[in-house]
């Protein structure tokens, strides 16, 4: 890139550095929305899903506990799920105003699932997007949360829970 002489402004192409800097930041910044949902929303749906009153929530939403793959942090979020076969299936709606997706990519991470009262261990795992799974996965979520919008590249997470004694069903 040539450079411009001293005191001349971008040219009409370019953006000075900062406001790209700045730019990136506010894509990246949370809304109201996803801020209330992290900050009020999921502490209360942890608590319900600790407590006996887990029921009330506990067939359609399960307890992921993950470690960051780049912070290396525990993360326990809450999650809609789908049982198919002996595998849970985790969407990521809105995947674009959501990061914890990415922490998983095509080979299995081990993670902690608190599905129906009962702590597993288990692990997890995004199929690309040309894999026959996801598209299984794909459809057993769509039959459970059929009002829920999935897209050709909505990430998808199938858990495979290791030591919780029983199918999914039973959980």
């Amino acid at each position: 890139m040539a450079s411009a002489p001293l005191g001349a402004g971008p040219g009409p192409d370019e953006l000075p550095r900062d406001a790209m800097i700045r730019g990136a930041a506010s894509q990246r910044r949370p809304t109201i929305r996803a801020r209330l949902r992290s900050m009020v929303v999921n502490p209360v749906v942890r608590g319900l899903l600790h407590s006996p009153a887990h029921r009330l929530v506990s067939g359609s939403v399960l307890l992921l506990g993950y470690t960051g793959r780049r912070s290396g942090r525990s993360v326990e979020l809450p999650v809609q799920y789908a049982v198919h076969g002996d595998d849970l299936v985790v969407v990521a709606g809105q995947p674009e105003q959501k990061t914890w997706w990415r922490n998983f990519g095509t080979d299995p991470r081990p993670v902690t699932v608190t599905v129906r009262g009962q702590r597993c261990r288990g692990t997890a795992r995004r199929p690309a997007l040309d894999d026959p799974d996801r598209q299984r996965a794909l459809r057993a979520y769509a039959g459970a949360a059929p009002r829920v919008p999935l897209g050709a590249t909505t990430p998808v997470l199938v858990v495979t829970p290791l030591d919780c004694g029983g199918p999914p069903a039973d959980r």
